[in-house]
C-alpha cells in the first residue's frame, strides 16, 4: 500500500546535526493547523531534488510513504519502514 500527501513548504533552517544538515518545516495543503518537520541530509535532498538554495518556500512537497511486509526474523517490532 501507497500513501501519498502534498505538504507546503514553510521554511528551511540548518539544522546542527552535521549528517543531517537542512531542516524543513512543512504543514499539509488541505489543513493549516497540522504541521510536519523533516531533517534531511544532502544525500536525501539530492535524491528528492530539492536544492534548498533556491526559492522553495511555499511550494509543494509530495511526501510518499510505502508500506512494506514485516518478517519475523530479524526484524524489529519497532521499526517501520518508508
Amino acid at each position: 500500500m501507497k500513501i501519498g500527501k502534498y505538504l507546503i513548504i514553510e521554511k528551511v533552517e540548518l539544522a546542527s546535526a552535521d549528517n543531517a544538515p537542512y531542516q524543513l518545516f512543512l504543514r499539509d495543503s488541505q489543513d493549516c493547523q497540522s504541521k510536519s518537520e523533516f531533517t534531511l541530509g544532502k544525500e536525501e535532498l539530492i535524491e528528492a531534488n530539492i536544492d534548498p538554495t533556491e526559492r522553495i518556500i511555499g511550494k509543494r512537497l509530495l511526501i510518499k510513504l510505502k508500506s512494506e511486509k514485516w518478517s519475523q526474523e530479524g526484524g524489529n517490532s519497532n521499526l517501520l519502514t518508508i
